[in-house]
């Protein structure tokens, strides 16, 4: 009876099928890349809306603001707004005495 040689097999003689689809585009991995560029672009539409909301909310409220500088001049006996920084400051109040101040205790 004549014995059978065998082959000996090395890690290198293993045969996968890791690198088989990389030659195309593989149809599931492009869904899926896809769907999630779709869920992003979706994500930040909603952030640009939120940020548009916010930016008319700040507007009117510059508005508003104006509105009412423009009434409080109009009352104060002033045609149009006036620049504040150009208005005259009322004087500090008087210095206090010592025996007002507070109580300290030095370290």
């Amino acid at each position: 009876m004549p014995v059978n040689k065998r082959t000996i097999r090395r890690v290198q003689d293993i045969t996968t099928i890791s690198g088989r689809g990389e030659n195309g585009v593989i149809p599931y991995k492009a869904y899926m890349r896809l769907s999630v560029m779709e869920m992003e672009k979706h994500r930040r539409g909603k952030d640009r809306e939120t940020a548009l909301a916010l930016l008319a909310e700040i507007e009117n409220r510059f508005r508003e603001i104006d509105a009412e500088r423009k009434e409080i001049f109009k009352s104060l006996g002033f045609s149009e707004p006036v620049d504040l920084s150009k208005l005259p400051r009322p004087a500090a109040p008087a210095a206090q005495s010592k025996s007002s101040k507070s109580f300290k205790i030095r370290y």
